[in-house]
Parts: C-alpha cells; structure tokens; sequence
C-alpha cells in the first residue's frame, strides 16, 4: 500500500490521507471507462472484493481523484438507422431542390413525464456528458404541434 495524493497534491494539503493502492486507482479507471452508469457503492464493492478497506466516502474521492466526474445524463432521443438515413436523404433532396419550404409543416409529439428517475452517470472531468436514451412513447402526457413558415399551431 502507498499514500496516494493525486494531482501532487502534498501530505500537509491534504485532509484526510487514506491508504489506497494504485491498483484501486486502475481498478476505478478501468471499470468507469467501461460501465460508465455504475454507483459509487457499485465501485466501492468492487473495490472490496479486490481486498480494498476504505470507506464509501474514500471510495467516492477516489473516484474524483482518478479523474472521473458524476453528473445527470443528456437527453438523446433514440432514432433508428433506417430513419436516420431518410432524414438526411430529404434534407439533401430539399437543399438540391432550392426548396423554400412554403407548403411544408414540421410536426411532433412530445412526452411529459409526471416523475423523474434519477441517474448519474460517471465521466471524466474533461470530457462530455453522456447520452442515455429513452423510449420515445413511454405512457404519459403527449402533447403535439406543428411549425411552418407561417408560424407555430396551436397545441
């Protein structure tokens, strides 16, 4: 075991100096990258199954301090591939065409969600947040409208 200060951040600095190996600082790098919407007690059970003993809250400064940040997924909806390809398909036939796009309406539906799961997802603080998709017509409130050039329908 060594005295792990991450960042070089010095003894005298540091509040709590707790005793992890730089295997547990592998095992934490390895494991986000991998499943990146895992828990922190996730993490820390798989540290104690490596023969870790530290805490839960050590557990979660270990993983901050092996660069990884927590923070609620984006939204992405999910679009198949069929459907991708014919989205652009008509965006490229438009642009070809010149289309001023006077006799086109864009409509959609949205869900409203009556309650809100929450997730965290773990990443590195440098990078971008995560997408987590979601199921376009789950059971709740649908609301629907339409855009055109002559402006917005009513809901």
């Amino acid at each position: 075991m060594i005295h792990f200060f991450p960042d070089e951040v010095s003894a005298e600095s540091h509040s709590v100096c707790t005793k992890v190996s730089n295997r547990d600082v592998e095992l934490v790098r390895k494991s986000l990258s991998v499943n990146v919407n895992q828990s922190s007690r996730d993490m820390h059970r798989q540290l104690k199954d490596d023969d870790a003993e530290f805490s839960l809250s050590t557990t979660k400064s270990l993983i901050e301090k092996a660069g990884f940040t927590s923070d609620k997924p984006r939204y992405a909806q999910m679009v198949r591939g069929p459907n991708t390809e014919a989205r652009v398909l008509f965006c490229k036939n438009l642009v070809d065409s010149n289309d001023n796009m006077n006799d086109i309406i864009f409509t959609d539906e949205s869900t409203i969600q009556l309650h809100n799961n929450k997730t965290t997802c773990y990443r590195l603080k440098d990078s971008r947040s995560h997408a987590l998709p979601k199921p376009k017509h789950p059971l709740k409130v649908h609301i629907w409208a339409g855009i055109s050039r002559r402006g917005p329908t009513k809901l």
